[in-house]
């Protein structure tokens, strides 16, 4: 007997949540690129190196 009465259900919301990774995707690309490239370097010198 105390309970609340229901209210109108909430509004749908028919987007799609944003992620703020979303307006820097690109730039997340390209360090990972950079990134990438210089690990495979440094994997390649060490390689080849002489002893």
């Amino acid at each position: 007997m105390l309970a609340q009465t229901a209210g109108p259900p909430p509004p749908a919301n028919n987007r799609a949540p944003e992620a703020p990774i979303d307006d820097n995707i690109i730039i997340l690309i390209i360090i990972g690129l950079v990134y990438g490239t210089y690990i495979g370097f440094k994997k390649y010198n060490t390689k080849n190196t002489p002893a």
